[in-house]
């Protein structure tokens, strides 16, 4: 003899299917054991959050090579043109370091 099915819905509590979750609820325990929530609060904010980190940084750069730049042109056919060849090596290196992180935040978009 086969014993009935119980459902929940049966006894008049609500479930969602495994692939349904809800929003957060605000109690952090209840949150925790959400495997959407966990993948949209890891994966999807913390990229979200390293994107916006990555792209300041390429936008520092930028604004860093302009200084090094404007301090490069003060040395140039100077006295002083060492320095001035030194921070000209410092800009090339950093628009490869700005390349690089370019690409980087395409890597996330």
């Amino acid at each position: 003899m086969s014993r009935p099915r119980s459902s929940t819905a049966s006894k008049g509590v609500l479930s969602t299917p495994g692939w349904i979750r809800l929003p957060p609820c605000g109690d952090e325990r209840a949150d925790a054991k959400r495997p959407l929530f966990q993948f949209f609060q890891r994966y999807i904010l913390g990229m979200e959050s390293e994107l916006a980190e990555v792209s300041s940084m390429a936008t520092q750069i930028d604004e860093l090579v302009e200084r090094v730049v404007t301090l490069a042109e003060k040395h140039r056919g100077g006295d002083r043109d060492d320095i001035a060849v030194r921070l000209f090596e410092v800009e090339r290196s950093l628009h490869a370091a700005g390349r690089n992180l370019q690409s980087a935040v395409r890597a996330y978009q």
